[in-house]
């Protein structure tokens, strides 16, 4: 699956919504991702999973987003929690924080389907659109755990001088 084809594929039923990340998932999918999330908790959901079986690798932007749900879900006492994590995106996960906000269960879970499952990020998203959303993923990240500093304050001065932030 191209760069361009990554997809966060999304269902709601009731207060449970269930997120399918699919390929390489970068900036490009991540406002729409975060968009339909806030959304889905401002109707009522409690509950967010998210299976990662078909994510190839995600960038530091989507896992910056996936911290910004992540603390808004924990904000709202909703329950967060990925599923079909390999050891590569539970490692990214596990080392830049996002653990520290989402649950990951142990145990595989197969075909986690919903009749409905529609796509919640198509990767259409124009780059010059997204400049602040990577800053904003890039800050919370940096706030979630201290380790990140260094990692990522080169990007953010960077992005808040193009920005005028």
């Amino acid at each position: 699956m191209a760069d361009s084809e990554a997809q966060v594929l999304a269902a709601q039923c009731e207060n449970v919504a269930v997120f399918r990340v699919l390929g390489r998932v970068t900036f490009k999918v991540s406002p729409e991702f975060r968009d339909y999330a806030v959304k889905a908790f401002d109707e009522g959901v409690r509950s967010m999973i998210l299976d990662l079986s078909g994510c190839v690798t995600m960038d530091s932007t989507f896992m910056g987003v996936l911290a910004m749900i992540g603390i808004e879900g924990r904000r709202r006492e909703a329950q967060l929690l990925v599923v079909n994590a390999d050891e590569s995106n539970r490692h990214l996960l596990d080392s830049i924080g996002v653990s520290r906000v989402w649950t990951f269960s142990e145990t595989a879970v197969p075909n986690v389907n919903m009749a409905t499952l529609c796509e919640a990020a198509k990767g259409a998203t124009a780059t010059d659109d997204v400049g602040a959303l990577v800053l904003e993923a890039h800050r919370t990240l940096m706030d979630l755990d201290e380790a990140n500093i260094p990692k990522f304050k080169n990007v953010v001065e960077l992005l808040s001088q193009e920005l005028g932030q």
